[in-house]
């Protein structure tokens, strides 16, 4: 997530995990590096867990945010830190409580409480007699008060009752209960409150007397290891991870957030995977139940659950997505599945659902063209709202003379279109949004060929008369006045063309093949120009 503490601070204040300053002052101040060891320092600012001896591992930067996030702990707190480790989260306690607070840290594994010891030392919070380190069993803690509990391995069940006895009325427990985060608030001697986050994984807590040796750990864990494999081989043999046809053409939305079972839940809905236990316990084995993206993703073939994963950890890649002057929703969607983003397939019904707040029937022709960075897997709806924000922030010094107008903003913006189509500089569109106002004016149709090409898709060389004489709503040789709505997305230049056009005696005009714009005052002129320029 970065190179230095302050940029996975900053990664993590962008992905909305940190929110207090006190919490994200301590991030930049207590360096993960510190508390890894050598050979793996040069991963101390990825948001992973990284073992540290014992079988044990420091948490990785996003869990502890959101943990020290709902803990909450205050300048001049007393804060119980239960199974500390190497020390980490035990010194962010400690700079985040102040000269005037109290850590007191247990680990019972003697190997990480000399360790834990010696990187905390590092930031003179013993000597300062801000954090005190014990080696034991935080279980059985009986003694003392305290405004704040926190514990970094999974209980199998309610908290031991002699945490909740020393924790003060009014105080915060946050404490790992199998596979979910349990916060208590104690709202009275012998009551709490919880609220419970679900979706992480922790090392379960050890009291004295249990666990036994460190070989007998391991042979259990491994043991449990072979055990998962084995359900999942058999799982695959009776087709329960085998690759599900997903459902065609249906881009999903995974937002920001998400925990790794609500994802699960998504993704079989979608019939993307068809066990979602299968699909969270594997993200857990394979590391990367808290990597896994937001955004927009398709998937069109059948899929493994490890490839599923692969592709909902991958990097999210951004882009400059490119969107020209004069183009409309339809030639959006061609742009979109050129870049290979998955927002082009529900792109146009995303535009056919006009925001509540939207004064207009149509988008069209205000989704602003610009260039814009985004992620491949950026939502329709977002890069909607994107496009539409930047027309307000871009025409807003515009808004005084708009009210002002004569002219609607819908009437300037579909003149806009217009012009955007027709004529490619800046003077000769101000004399052809005159020339076009004034025909709306005298009730002269304005026989623009570009409305039959939005409506139809023929060129105007593919025109026939009959295409001319039919009778549609975008007909401008037919209908009097602006077509419906917006033939395009029209760039500033054309909205400030359409909203103070330029007057002159001209009443036709004509492109050649050179792009090169020739005016006419009458009929007969604009003949003799056909005859020249068009021939």
């Amino acid at each position: 997530m970065g190179n230095t503490m302050n940029e996975l601070a900053d990664a993590l204040v962008a992905k909305g995990i940190l929110h207090k300053q006190s919490i994200i002052n301590a991030f930049r101040r207590i360096d993960r590096k510190n508390f890894v060891p050598d050979e793996l320092k040069d991963r101390a600012y990825d948001d992973e867990p990284l073992p540290i001896g014992a079988g044990q591992t420091i948490s990785q930067p996003s869990t502890v945010g959101f943990m020290l996030e709902l803990l909450d702990p205050r300048p001049g707190n007393s804060v119980l830190d239960i199974g500390s480790g190497s020390g980490w989260q035990t010194a962010l306690l400690a700079d985040i409580v102040g000269k005037n607070g109290t850590v007191n840290a247990y680990e019972r594994i003697g190997m990480l409480y000399n360790l834990g010891r010696k990187n905390v030392g590092k930031y003179e919070f013993i000597s300062q007699r801000r954090v005190s380190l014990h080696k034991g069993d935080a279980t059985k803690i009986q003694k003392g008060t305290y405004d704040r509990i926190i514990a970094a391995a999974a209980l199998d069940g309610d908290p031991p009752s002699g945490w909740m006895k020393i924790l003060r009325v009014g105080g915060r427990m946050v404490v790992p209960v199998g596979n979910s985060l349990i916060l208590y608030i104690k709202t009275g001697p012998d009551t709490y409150e919880t609220e419970e986050y679900p979706g992480f994984v922790f090392v379960p807590l050890i009291a004295d007397g249990k666990g036994g040796s460190w070989g007998q750990k391991f042979f259990f864990r491994g043991a449990a290891c072979l055990l998962v494999f084995f359900f999942l081989f058999m799982a695959y043999e009776l087709g329960i991870i085998f690759p599900p046809l997903p459902a065609q053409g249906e881009p999903f939305i995974i937002q920001e957030g998400s925990f790794a079972g609500d994802i699960a839940e998504l993704l079989k809905t979608r019939n993307v995977i068809r066990s979602k236990e299968l699909f969270v316990w594997t993200a857990y084995l394979v590391g990367a139940h808290n990597n896994l993206s937001s955004g927009t993703f398709l998937f069109l073939e059948p899929e493994s659950i490890f490839t599923v994963i692969r592709e909902l950890t991958r990097k999210r890649e951004e882009i400059q997505l490119v969107i020209p002057e004069g183009v409309t929703i339809r030639d959006i969607v061609r742009i979109l599945e050129k870049n290979k983003m998955p927002a082009a397939k529900n792109f146009i019904q995303v535009t056919n659902k006009v925001p509540e707040d939207f004064p207009f029937e149509s988008l069209e022709g205000f989704l602003f063209p610009d260039t814009y960075r985004v992620y491949v897997s950026t939502s329709a709806e977002d890069l909607v709202q994107m496009m539409l924000k930047n027309f307000h922030e871009k025409t807003d010094p515009l808004r005084a003379e708009v009210e002002s107008s004569p002219r609607s903003l819908y009437e300037i913006i579909t003149m806009a279109s217009l012009v955007e189509k027709e004529v490619p500089t800046r003077k000769d569109k101000e004399i052809v949004a005159g020339v076009l106002w004034k025909r709306i004016d005298d009730k002269y149709p304005l026989q623009i060929d570009a409305t039959l090409f939005y409506e139809s898709g023929k060129a105007s060389h593919e025109l026939s008369l009959g295409d001319l004489r039919e009778d549609t709503p975008y007909n401008t040789y037919v209908h009097v006045g602006l077509p419906p709505s917006p033939i395009a997305n029209p760039g500033f230049e054309s909205i400030e063309a359409a909203l103070r056009p330029k007057g002159s005696p001209y009443y036709f005009y004509l492109s050649d093949r050179r792009g090169t714009t020739h005016f006419a005052r009458t009929f007969e002129e604009h003949k003799l120009n056909k005859a020249k320029y068009l021939r």
